[in-house]
Protein backbone atom coordinates (compact mmCIF):
# COMPACT_ATOMS: atom_id res chain seq x y z
CA UNK A 1 0.00 0.00 0.00
CA UNK A 2 2.86 2.39 0.57
CA UNK A 3 4.50 2.06 -2.49
CA UNK A 4 1.45 2.28 -4.25
CA UNK A 5 0.59 5.62 -3.02
CA UNK A 6 4.23 6.79 -3.51
CA UNK A 7 3.93 6.21 -6.98
CA UNK A 8 0.78 7.73 -7.52
CA UNK A 9 2.29 11.25 -7.84
CA UNK A 10 3.74 10.14 -11.28
CA UNK A 11 0.10 9.58 -12.88
CA UNK A 12 -0.93 12.82 -13.64
CA UNK A 13 1.84 14.37 -15.20
CA UNK A 14 2.06 11.78 -17.77
CA UNK A 15 -1.35 11.41 -18.51
CA UNK A 16 -0.91 15.02 -19.76
CA UNK A 17 2.44 14.83 -21.11
CA UNK A 18 2.95 11.79 -23.27
CA UNK A 19 2.37 12.08 -27.18
CA UNK A 20 -0.01 9.11 -28.25
CA UNK A 21 2.76 7.34 -30.40
CA UNK A 22 5.09 7.26 -27.56
CA UNK A 23 2.42 6.40 -24.92
CA UNK A 24 2.07 3.68 -27.26
CA UNK A 25 5.69 2.05 -27.48
CA UNK A 26 6.03 2.41 -23.49
CA UNK A 27 2.76 0.33 -23.15
CA UNK A 28 4.28 -2.54 -25.26
CA UNK A 29 7.54 -2.61 -23.21
CA UNK A 30 5.66 -2.36 -19.88
CA UNK A 31 3.29 -5.29 -20.95
CA UNK A 32 6.49 -7.45 -21.86
CA UNK A 33 8.44 -6.37 -19.12
CA UNK A 34 5.37 -7.52 -16.63
CA UNK A 35 5.10 -11.35 -18.74
CA UNK A 36 8.89 -11.80 -18.55
CA UNK A 37 9.21 -10.72 -14.93
CA UNK A 38 6.05 -12.88 -13.92
CA UNK A 39 6.57 -15.84 -16.18
CA UNK A 40 7.41 -19.72 -14.40
CA UNK A 41 11.28 -20.49 -14.63
CA UNK A 42 12.77 -16.94 -15.07
CA UNK A 43 15.90 -16.47 -12.72
CA UNK A 44 14.94 -12.89 -13.23
CA UNK A 45 12.49 -12.43 -11.09
CA UNK A 46 11.59 -8.40 -10.90
CA UNK A 47 11.58 -6.65 -7.06
CA UNK A 48 7.98 -5.50 -5.76
CA UNK A 49 8.98 -2.45 -6.20
CA UNK A 50 9.78 -2.64 -9.96
CA UNK A 51 6.35 -4.53 -10.16
CA UNK A 52 4.72 -1.98 -9.00
CA UNK A 53 5.87 1.11 -10.83
CA UNK A 54 5.47 -1.21 -14.38
CA UNK A 55 1.78 -1.64 -13.00
CA UNK A 56 1.23 1.98 -12.43
CA UNK A 57 3.02 3.45 -15.47
CA UNK A 58 0.78 0.58 -17.76
CA UNK A 59 -2.53 2.01 -15.91
CA UNK A 60 -1.57 5.53 -16.18
CA UNK A 61 -1.00 4.94 -19.87
CA UNK A 62 -4.23 3.06 -20.39
CA UNK A 63 -6.21 5.69 -18.79
CA UNK A 64 -5.35 8.25 -21.31
CA UNK A 65 -6.19 12.36 -20.00
CA UNK A 66 -8.21 12.78 -17.25
CA UNK A 67 -9.58 15.83 -15.72
CA UNK A 68 -6.54 18.44 -15.58
CA UNK A 69 -7.07 19.68 -12.16
CA UNK A 70 -7.96 23.75 -11.85
CA UNK A 71 -7.76 24.54 -8.13
CA UNK A 72 -9.35 28.14 -9.20
CA UNK A 73 -12.21 26.43 -11.24
CA UNK A 74 -12.58 23.68 -8.53
CA UNK A 75 -12.93 26.74 -5.70
CA UNK A 76 -15.59 28.24 -7.96
CA UNK A 77 -17.70 25.46 -8.97
CA UNK A 78 -17.75 24.64 -5.37
CA UNK A 79 -19.55 27.71 -4.11
CA UNK A 80 -21.01 29.27 -7.82
CA UNK A 81 -22.37 25.96 -9.59
CA UNK A 82 -24.92 23.37 -7.32
CA UNK A 83 -25.33 20.22 -7.96
CA UNK A 84 -27.84 20.53 -11.20
CA UNK A 85 -25.19 22.81 -12.91
CA UNK A 86 -26.91 25.86 -12.13
CA UNK A 87 -24.61 28.84 -11.41
CA UNK A 88 -25.23 31.08 -8.96
CA UNK A 89 -24.52 35.27 -9.25
CA UNK A 90 -24.46 35.61 -5.78
CA UNK A 91 -23.25 38.93 -5.81
CA UNK A 92 -26.58 40.26 -8.08
CA UNK A 93 -27.92 42.12 -5.19
CA UNK A 94 -24.95 44.56 -4.77
CA UNK A 95 -24.93 45.77 -8.34
CA UNK A 96 -25.38 49.52 -8.14
CA UNK A 97 -26.10 49.52 -12.45
CA UNK A 98 -30.35 49.36 -11.52
CA UNK A 99 -30.39 47.41 -14.66
CA UNK A 100 -32.53 44.74 -12.78
CA UNK A 101 -36.20 44.44 -14.19
CA UNK A 102 -39.06 44.87 -12.20
CA UNK A 103 -39.75 41.61 -9.80
CA UNK A 104 -36.42 41.01 -10.31
CA UNK A 105 -36.05 41.20 -6.33
CA UNK A 106 -34.39 38.04 -5.70
CA UNK A 107 -30.73 39.35 -6.92
CA UNK A 108 -28.55 36.81 -4.98
CA UNK A 109 -30.83 34.13 -6.43
CA UNK A 110 -30.08 34.88 -10.37
CA UNK A 111 -28.61 33.05 -12.67
CA UNK A 112 -27.88 34.34 -15.90
CA UNK A 113 -26.78 32.75 -19.43
CA UNK A 114 -23.60 34.42 -19.31
CA UNK A 115 -22.59 32.70 -16.00
CA UNK A 116 -23.55 29.50 -17.58
CA UNK A 117 -21.60 29.89 -20.62
CA UNK A 118 -18.39 31.48 -19.05
CA UNK A 119 -19.22 28.03 -16.46
CA UNK A 120 -18.78 25.53 -20.01
CA UNK A 121 -15.84 27.37 -21.27
CA UNK A 122 -14.26 27.00 -17.71
CA UNK A 123 -15.26 23.36 -17.52
CA UNK A 124 -13.73 22.98 -20.97
CA UNK A 125 -10.16 24.52 -20.03
CA UNK A 126 -9.97 22.11 -17.03
CA UNK A 127 -11.21 19.08 -18.79
CA UNK A 128 -13.98 18.85 -16.77
CA UNK A 129 -16.90 16.76 -18.42
CA UNK A 130 -19.06 15.99 -16.04
CA UNK A 131 -19.42 19.48 -14.84
CA UNK A 132 -19.71 20.54 -18.77
CA UNK A 133 -22.74 18.35 -19.05
CA UNK A 134 -24.38 19.23 -16.19
CA UNK A 135 -23.92 22.80 -17.39
CA UNK A 136 -25.18 22.46 -20.65
CA UNK A 137 -28.24 20.51 -19.31
CA UNK A 138 -29.09 22.80 -17.22
CA UNK A 139 -29.19 26.01 -19.56
CA UNK A 140 -31.05 23.80 -22.14
CA UNK A 141 -33.44 22.36 -19.64
CA UNK A 142 -34.37 25.83 -18.28
CA UNK A 143 -33.22 28.75 -20.28
CA UNK A 144 -34.34 27.11 -23.49
CA UNK A 145 -37.44 25.07 -22.56
CA UNK A 146 -35.00 21.65 -23.24
CA UNK A 147 -34.18 22.70 -26.85
CA UNK A 148 -31.33 24.87 -27.92
CA UNK A 149 -31.57 23.76 -31.59
CA UNK A 150 -34.86 25.75 -31.66
CA UNK A 151 -34.02 28.73 -29.59
CA UNK A 152 -31.06 31.01 -27.86
CA UNK A 153 -31.37 31.14 -23.86
CA UNK A 154 -32.90 33.33 -22.22
CA UNK A 155 -30.73 35.37 -20.29
CA UNK A 156 -32.43 36.34 -16.75
CA UNK A 157 -33.58 33.05 -14.68
CA UNK A 158 -34.42 33.13 -10.92
CA UNK A 159 -37.44 33.48 -8.13
CA UNK A 160 -40.32 35.84 -9.22
CA UNK A 161 -42.06 38.55 -6.87
CA UNK A 162 -45.10 35.66 -7.05
CA UNK A 163 -42.62 33.08 -5.74
CA UNK A 164 -41.77 31.08 -8.64
CA UNK A 165 -38.64 29.65 -9.85
CA UNK A 166 -38.69 30.72 -13.96
CA UNK A 167 -37.00 32.72 -16.69
CA UNK A 168 -37.52 36.30 -15.67
CA UNK A 169 -36.52 38.08 -19.10
CA UNK A 170 -36.97 35.86 -22.55
CA UNK A 171 -34.98 37.90 -24.31
CA UNK A 172 -31.22 36.16 -25.30
CA UNK A 173 -28.20 37.81 -24.22
CA UNK A 174 -25.62 37.71 -27.70
CA UNK A 175 -22.19 37.37 -25.57
CA UNK A 176 -23.49 34.50 -23.49
CA UNK A 177 -24.73 32.88 -27.27
CA UNK A 178 -21.20 33.45 -28.78
CA UNK A 179 -19.52 32.02 -25.82
CA UNK A 180 -22.04 28.92 -26.11
CA UNK A 181 -21.33 28.10 -29.16
CA UNK A 182 -18.19 28.49 -29.24
CA UNK A 183 -17.52 26.40 -26.61
CA UNK A 184 -19.56 23.52 -28.47
CA UNK A 185 -17.87 23.67 -31.17
CA UNK A 186 -14.03 23.57 -29.21
CA UNK A 187 -15.76 20.98 -27.11
CA UNK A 188 -17.14 19.24 -30.18
CA UNK A 189 -13.26 19.01 -31.30
CA UNK A 190 -11.35 18.49 -28.57
CA UNK A 191 -13.51 15.62 -26.91
CA UNK A 192 -14.22 14.15 -30.15
CA UNK A 193 -18.20 14.59 -29.64
CA UNK A 194 -20.26 15.45 -32.71
CA UNK A 195 -23.37 16.19 -30.77
CA UNK A 196 -21.37 19.47 -28.81
CA UNK A 197 -19.94 20.50 -32.54
CA UNK A 198 -23.66 20.25 -34.18
CA UNK A 199 -25.11 22.14 -31.40
CA UNK A 200 -22.37 25.06 -31.83
CA UNK A 201 -23.59 25.10 -35.12
CA UNK A 202 -26.57 25.24 -34.60
CA UNK A 203 -26.57 27.91 -32.37
CA UNK A 204 -24.11 30.22 -34.44
CA UNK A 205 -26.82 29.71 -37.13
CA UNK A 206 -29.35 31.27 -34.77
CA UNK A 207 -27.12 34.20 -33.36
CA UNK A 208 -26.51 35.08 -37.17
CA UNK A 209 -30.21 35.03 -38.54
CA UNK A 210 -31.40 36.72 -35.08
CA UNK A 211 -28.45 39.11 -33.36
CA UNK A 212 -26.41 40.28 -36.66
CA UNK A 213 -27.72 43.14 -37.83
CA UNK A 214 -26.23 45.89 -40.92
CA UNK A 215 -25.98 49.27 -39.82
CA UNK A 216 -25.83 51.58 -42.90
CA UNK A 217 -22.60 53.66 -43.29
CA UNK A 218 -20.66 50.89 -41.37
CA UNK A 219 -21.21 47.42 -42.05
CA UNK A 220 -22.46 44.41 -40.04
CA UNK A 221 -22.45 44.16 -35.75
CA UNK A 222 -23.79 41.93 -33.05
CA UNK A 223 -27.05 43.24 -31.18
CA UNK A 224 -27.07 42.76 -27.17
CA UNK A 225 -30.08 40.39 -27.85
CA UNK A 226 -33.18 40.13 -30.35
CA UNK A 227 -35.17 42.53 -29.15
CA UNK A 228 -35.21 46.25 -27.79
CA UNK A 229 -31.45 47.24 -29.60
CA UNK A 230 -33.19 49.25 -32.22
CA UNK A 231 -35.15 51.55 -31.02
CA UNK A 232 -35.83 53.62 -33.89
CA UNK A 233 -35.29 53.26 -37.61
CA UNK A 234 -32.06 54.88 -38.02
CA UNK A 235 -30.66 53.98 -34.44
CA UNK A 236 -28.65 51.14 -32.75
CA UNK A 237 -27.28 49.78 -29.61
CA UNK A 238 -24.06 47.72 -29.22
CA UNK A 239 -22.30 46.66 -26.50
CA UNK A 240 -18.29 46.72 -27.84
CA UNK A 241 -17.02 43.92 -25.14
CA UNK A 242 -19.76 41.24 -26.60
CA UNK A 243 -17.62 40.17 -29.38
CA UNK A 244 -14.24 38.33 -28.41
CA UNK A 245 -12.39 38.71 -31.81
CA UNK A 246 -11.08 34.95 -31.24
CA UNK A 247 -14.74 33.45 -31.06
CA UNK A 248 -15.46 35.82 -34.62
CA UNK A 249 -12.16 34.02 -35.92
CA UNK A 250 -13.25 30.44 -35.13
CA UNK A 251 -16.84 31.03 -36.31
CA UNK A 252 -15.49 32.35 -39.73
CA UNK A 253 -13.43 29.28 -40.20
CA UNK A 254 -15.89 27.16 -39.29
CA UNK A 255 -19.02 28.69 -40.66
CA UNK A 256 -17.46 30.49 -44.00
CA UNK A 257 -20.84 31.09 -44.84
CA UNK A 258 -22.05 33.39 -41.94
CA UNK A 259 -21.27 37.06 -40.89
CA UNK A 260 -18.34 36.33 -38.79
CA UNK A 261 -15.30 36.52 -41.05
CA UNK A 262 -16.99 40.29 -41.73
CA UNK A 263 -17.80 40.68 -38.30
CA UNK A 264 -13.86 39.96 -37.72
CA UNK A 265 -12.86 42.22 -40.09
CA UNK A 266 -15.02 45.19 -38.67
CA UNK A 267 -13.91 44.53 -35.08
CA UNK A 268 -11.04 46.67 -34.63
CA UNK A 269 -13.14 49.26 -36.90
CA UNK A 270 -15.66 49.15 -34.10
CA UNK A 271 -13.51 49.61 -31.15
CA UNK A 272 -11.61 52.55 -32.98
CA UNK A 273 -14.89 54.43 -33.41
CA UNK A 274 -16.59 53.51 -30.25
CA UNK A 275 -13.89 54.08 -27.83
CA UNK A 276 -13.89 57.37 -25.83
CA UNK A 277 -10.23 58.93 -25.95
CA UNK A 278 -9.03 55.25 -26.30
CA UNK A 279 -11.10 53.92 -23.55
CA UNK A 280 -13.18 51.47 -24.27
CA UNK A 281 -16.75 51.95 -23.07
CA UNK A 282 -19.75 49.68 -21.91
CA UNK A 283 -22.56 51.10 -24.16
CA UNK A 284 -22.21 52.92 -27.55
CA UNK A 285 -25.57 53.81 -30.14
CA UNK A 286 -25.20 54.30 -33.38
CA UNK A 287 -27.17 57.26 -35.34
CA UNK A 288 -27.22 56.44 -39.27
CA UNK A 289 -27.99 59.60 -39.74
CA UNK A 290 -25.44 61.38 -38.09
CA UNK A 291 -22.66 62.93 -39.43
CA UNK A 292 -19.74 61.29 -40.99
CA UNK A 293 -17.12 60.75 -38.08
CA UNK A 294 -19.99 61.37 -35.39
CA UNK A 295 -22.24 57.92 -35.44
CA UNK A 296 -21.06 56.57 -32.62
CA UNK A 297 -21.93 57.69 -29.04
CA UNK A 298 -21.21 56.40 -25.77
CA UNK A 299 -24.97 56.15 -23.95
CA UNK A 300 -26.27 55.03 -20.46
CA UNK A 301 -28.57 52.06 -21.46
CA UNK A 302 -31.69 52.96 -21.56
CA UNK A 303 -34.29 51.93 -19.23
CA UNK A 304 -36.61 50.99 -21.80
CA UNK A 305 -33.30 48.57 -23.57
CA UNK A 306 -33.96 45.03 -22.90
CA UNK A 307 -30.77 43.70 -21.89
CA UNK A 308 -28.67 41.32 -20.13
CA UNK A 309 -26.97 43.00 -16.78
CA UNK A 310 -23.84 43.95 -16.06
CA UNK A 311 -21.68 42.86 -12.35
CA UNK A 312 -21.37 45.99 -10.99
CA UNK A 313 -20.58 45.36 -7.39
CA UNK A 314 -18.53 47.15 -5.27
CA UNK A 315 -15.30 47.57 -6.18
CA UNK A 316 -12.48 45.63 -3.41
CA UNK A 317 -9.72 46.95 -1.60
CA UNK A 318 -6.42 47.84 -2.96
CA UNK A 319 -3.31 47.09 -2.88
CA UNK A 320 0.16 48.24 -3.75
CA UNK A 321 1.36 48.15 -7.51
CA UNK A 322 4.51 49.64 -9.36
CA UNK A 323 4.43 52.42 -11.71
CA UNK A 324 6.51 52.59 -14.96
CA UNK A 325 6.28 54.61 -17.57
CA UNK A 326 7.06 52.14 -21.02
CA UNK A 327 4.64 51.93 -23.07
CA UNK A 328 4.99 49.84 -26.36
CA UNK A 329 2.98 49.32 -29.79
CA UNK A 330 0.48 51.90 -28.84
CA UNK A 331 2.09 55.13 -31.00
CA UNK A 332 4.47 57.50 -29.53
CA UNK A 333 2.03 60.49 -29.60
CA UNK A 334 -0.93 58.56 -27.93
CA UNK A 335 0.40 59.51 -23.87
CA UNK A 336 -0.12 63.09 -24.33
CA UNK A 337 -3.09 63.06 -26.94
CA UNK A 338 -4.80 61.08 -24.40
CA UNK A 339 -3.76 62.47 -20.79
CA UNK A 340 -4.17 66.19 -22.83
CA UNK A 341 -8.43 65.11 -23.43
CA UNK A 342 -8.64 64.01 -20.27
CA UNK A 343 -7.86 66.71 -18.72
CA UNK A 344 -9.86 69.12 -20.65
CA UNK A 345 -12.62 66.78 -20.16
CA UNK A 346 -12.58 66.78 -16.55
CA UNK A 347 -12.76 70.74 -16.27
CA UNK A 348 -16.35 70.07 -17.61
CA UNK A 349 -19.29 67.25 -16.40
CA UNK A 350 -20.17 64.79 -19.00
CA UNK A 351 -23.92 64.73 -19.97
CA UNK A 352 -24.23 61.51 -21.81
CA UNK A 353 -23.89 59.26 -19.66
CA UNK A 354 -21.78 57.00 -20.95
CA UNK A 355 -18.87 55.21 -18.92
CA UNK A 356 -16.65 52.38 -19.53
CA UNK A 357 -16.98 50.47 -16.57
CA UNK A 358 -18.18 46.78 -15.81
CA UNK A 359 -18.88 45.75 -19.25
CA UNK A 360 -15.84 47.36 -21.14
CA UNK A 361 -13.39 46.14 -19.20
CA UNK A 362 -13.28 43.11 -20.77
CA UNK A 363 -12.52 44.73 -23.98
CA UNK A 364 -8.90 44.74 -22.67
CA UNK A 365 -9.12 41.00 -21.71
CA UNK A 366 -10.34 39.64 -24.74
CA UNK A 367 -7.66 41.91 -26.82
CA UNK A 368 -5.05 40.78 -24.66
CA UNK A 369 -5.98 37.14 -24.88
CA UNK A 370 -6.18 37.22 -29.09
CA UNK A 371 -3.38 35.61 -30.36
CA UNK A 372 -0.99 38.61 -32.06
CA UNK A 373 -1.04 36.56 -34.98
CA UNK A 374 -4.45 36.78 -35.41
CA UNK A 375 -6.01 39.12 -38.19
CA UNK A 376 -6.90 42.41 -35.95
CA UNK A 377 -5.34 41.63 -33.24
CA UNK A 378 -2.90 44.69 -33.31
CA UNK A 379 -5.50 47.02 -34.95
CA UNK A 380 -7.53 45.73 -32.00
CA UNK A 381 -4.75 46.40 -29.00
CA UNK A 382 -4.14 50.26 -30.74
CA UNK A 383 -7.67 51.08 -31.00
CA UNK A 384 -8.06 51.21 -27.19
CA UNK A 385 -4.67 52.79 -25.60
CA UNK A 386 -6.33 54.57 -23.09
CA UNK A 387 -6.01 51.66 -19.81
CA UNK A 388 -2.45 51.05 -20.93
CA UNK A 389 -1.45 55.00 -20.54
CA UNK A 390 -3.57 55.43 -17.37
CA UNK A 391 -1.28 52.26 -15.51
CA UNK A 392 1.96 53.69 -16.57
CA UNK A 393 1.64 56.22 -13.94
CA UNK A 394 -1.10 54.65 -11.93
CA UNK A 395 -1.28 51.42 -9.18
CA UNK A 396 -4.92 50.52 -10.07
CA UNK A 397 -7.22 50.52 -13.07
CA UNK A 398 -10.15 52.95 -12.98
CA UNK A 399 -13.76 51.40 -11.96
CA UNK A 400 -15.71 53.80 -14.18
CA UNK A 401 -14.28 56.40 -17.13
CA UNK A 402 -16.95 58.70 -18.63
CA UNK A 403 -17.09 58.91 -22.19
CA UNK A 404 -14.71 61.87 -22.27
CA UNK A 405 -11.95 59.82 -21.18
CA UNK A 406 -12.11 61.36 -17.27
CA UNK A 407 -11.51 58.86 -14.64
CA UNK A 408 -15.12 59.08 -11.99
CA UNK A 409 -13.85 55.97 -10.34
CA UNK A 410 -10.16 55.83 -9.56
CA UNK A 411 -10.47 52.33 -7.25
CA UNK A 412 -10.76 49.62 -9.82
CA UNK A 413 -11.95 46.39 -8.41
CA UNK A 414 -9.44 43.04 -8.05
CA UNK A 415 -11.47 41.64 -11.04
CA UNK A 416 -10.09 44.77 -13.14
CA UNK A 417 -6.62 44.09 -12.09
CA UNK A 418 -6.29 40.31 -13.48
CA UNK A 419 -8.40 41.46 -16.81
CA UNK A 420 -5.53 43.64 -17.49
CA UNK A 421 -3.04 41.49 -17.43
CA UNK A 422 -2.97 39.70 -20.66
CA UNK A 423 -3.77 43.45 -22.36
CA UNK A 424 -0.53 44.59 -20.71
CA UNK A 425 1.54 41.54 -21.74
CA UNK A 426 0.66 41.69 -25.00
CA UNK A 427 1.39 45.70 -25.16
CA UNK A 428 5.25 45.12 -23.72
CA UNK A 429 4.11 46.20 -20.30
CA UNK A 430 6.05 43.14 -18.20
CA UNK A 431 6.17 45.30 -15.04
CA UNK A 432 2.58 46.74 -15.13
CA UNK A 433 1.34 43.46 -15.94
CA UNK A 434 3.29 41.91 -12.95
CA UNK A 435 2.15 44.52 -10.28
CA UNK A 436 -1.65 43.85 -11.12
CA UNK A 437 -0.71 40.21 -10.95
CA UNK A 438 1.30 40.68 -7.62
CA UNK A 439 -2.04 42.33 -6.79
CA UNK A 440 -4.30 39.41 -7.64
CA UNK A 441 -2.24 37.17 -5.52
CA UNK A 442 -2.09 39.49 -2.77
CA UNK A 443 -6.21 38.73 -1.89
CA UNK A 444 -5.85 35.18 -2.51
CA UNK A 445 -8.02 33.98 0.32
CA UNK A 446 -6.16 30.66 1.88
CA UNK A 447 -9.06 28.97 2.58
CA UNK A 448 -11.21 29.58 -0.21
CA UNK A 449 -8.81 29.91 -2.60
CA UNK A 450 -10.95 33.05 -4.68
CA UNK A 451 -10.05 36.51 -4.93
CA UNK A 452 -10.61 39.80 -3.38
CA UNK A 453 -11.99 40.44 0.51
CA UNK A 454 -15.60 40.17 -0.44
CA UNK A 455 -14.82 36.92 -3.00
CA UNK A 456 -17.27 38.85 -5.79
CA UNK A 457 -18.63 36.51 -8.67
CA UNK A 458 -17.48 38.77 -11.31
CA UNK A 459 -14.20 39.27 -9.87
CA UNK A 460 -13.31 35.22 -10.01
CA UNK A 461 -14.60 34.86 -13.51
CA UNK A 462 -12.41 37.98 -14.74
CA UNK A 463 -9.81 35.79 -12.77
CA UNK A 464 -10.54 32.40 -13.94
CA UNK A 465 -10.09 34.11 -17.69
CA UNK A 466 -7.14 35.79 -17.08
CA UNK A 467 -5.31 33.31 -14.89
CA UNK A 468 -6.32 30.29 -17.00
CA UNK A 469 -4.58 32.42 -19.87
CA UNK A 470 -1.65 33.04 -17.55
CA UNK A 471 -1.25 29.72 -16.73
CA UNK A 472 -1.77 28.14 -20.39
CA UNK A 473 -5.14 26.67 -19.44
CA UNK A 474 -6.96 28.74 -22.17
CA UNK A 475 -5.46 30.12 -24.69
CA UNK A 476 -6.69 30.86 -28.56
CA UNK A 477 -4.51 30.13 -31.61
CA UNK A 478 -4.41 32.27 -34.45
CA UNK A 479 -7.66 31.17 -36.21
CA UNK A 480 -9.06 30.84 -32.40
CA UNK A 481 -8.61 27.47 -31.51
CA UNK A 482 -9.04 26.74 -28.40
CA UNK A 483 -5.15 25.58 -26.86
CA UNK A 484 -5.83 23.77 -23.23
CA UNK A 485 -3.38 22.59 -20.47
CA UNK A 486 -4.90 18.58 -21.15
CA UNK A 487 -4.27 18.18 -24.78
Amino acid sequence: MGSSRGLSFLRPSLRSGLHPSLRLILRRHLWRSLWNGLRPGNPRTPGRAWLLLAATLVTVLQSGCRAESWPLWDQYASRYVDSQGRVLDRQDGDRQDGDRQDGDKQGADRTTSEGQAYAMFFALAANDRARFDHLLKWTEDNLAQGDLTQRLPSWNWGKSADGQWKVLDANSASDADLWMSYTLLEAGRLWKEPRYANLGRVMAARIAQEEVATLPGFGPVVLPGPSGFHPSAAVWLVNPSYTPLPLLQRLATELPDGPWAALAAHQSQLLRATSANGFAMDWVEYNAMGAPGQQWTPVALPAQAIKKGTAAQQPSGAVAGRRDDGLQEIGGGAENAISAAAQAAAAQPDASGGVGSYDAIRVYLWAGMTDSATPQAKQCLAAIPGMAVYLSKQLLPPASVDARGAVVDAKGPIGFSAAVVPYLQALGMKREAAAQLERVAATRDAATGLYGRQQFYYDQNLALFSLGYEEGRARFDRDGKLKVKWK
